[in-house]
């Protein structure tokens, strides 16, 4: 594979890769709305889709060293930024790969943030599932809401009996 083959295939892959994580960034803010409507089977197909997208962003991972490991050789293996630096080195602007993996990366991290923010309210709502389903069959341990009105691990203080100094 010449130098050209690989610049045009690493740009169809990061292209690829952009694709996926935009549709997936796109799923991960209709899983917030469905989180906040409590509409758990739209959620259930939400996160289906979340599942195939995330599949499909590990086969460009995959892909893409796959087709980096046919530029090293096992004594010194290239990095990825390496193989870009050489790749894109003396080219015009319009032909470089870089800002098609750093285009790719930043959206990446987009993403993880807006998941982790999902996983935030999730455990919230399965938090306050479990501490209203204790209330509800009797087996609460200590009242869900402290003094201030915290959802803290509160614990009432020992009963004083009248008359009692």
């Amino acid at each position: 594979m010449d130098i050209n083959d690989m610049r045009h295939q690493l740009r169809a892959l990061f292209e690829e890769g952009t694709q996926h994580a935009q549709t997936l960034l796109g799923l991960i803010e209709r899983e917030r709305v469905m989180l906040t409507r409590n509409d758990w089977d739209a959620l259930e197909v939400v996160v289906g889709k979340k599942r195939v997208c995330v599949e499909a962003l590990e086969n460009v991972d995959i892909a893409q060293k796959r087709l980096t490991a046919t530029w090293s050789d096992d004594a010194s293996p290239l990095s990825i930024d390496a193989l870009l630096g050489h790749l894109d080195s003396g080219q015009p602007e319009s032909e470089r790969v870089t800002p098609a993996w750093k285009e790719m990366l930043d959206l990446l991290r987009h993403v993880q943030r807006a998941n982790a923010v999902n996983g935030v309210a999730l455990n919230l709502r399965q938090r306050q599932a479990k501490q209203a389903l204790a209330l509800l069959s009797g087996h609460a341990d200590q009242p869900v809401y402290g003094p201030a009105g915290d959802p803290s691990a509160w614990t009432a203080p020992a009963s004083r009996s009248f008359g009692a100094a």
